[in-house]
C-alpha cells in the first residue's frame, strides 16, 4: 500500500509542479482559455494511459526476472 500512496503522491506533485506540463500547457491555454480544460484533461489521460501500460509491463516482467541475486 505504501508505494501505491508514495506513486500517487509524486504523480500529483508532479503534475503541479513538473515543468514540462507548465511549458506543454501554457501556452495551449493562453491562446484558447475556453478549451484549456478539454487540453488539460486528454494530457491527463494520456499520460495515465501510459503509466498503466508501463506498469502493467512491469507487472508482467517481474515474473520472469529474478532481482533477488
Amino acid at each position: 500500500m505504501i508505494p501505491i500512496l508514495t506513486g500517487l503522491a509524486a504523480g500529483g506533485l508532479h503534475v503541479f509542479s513538473g515543468v514540462d506540463h507548465l511549458a506543454a500547457l501554457a501556452p495551449a491555454a493562453v491562446e484558447n482559455p475556453s478549451n484549456a480544460t478539454t487540453t488539460g484533461m486528454y494530457w491527463g489521460f494520456g499520460h495515465g494511459i501510459g503509466v498503466l501500460i508501463i506498469g502493467g509491463i512491469g507487472l508482467i516482467l517481474r515474473e520472469y526476472i529474478d532481482l533477488q541475486q
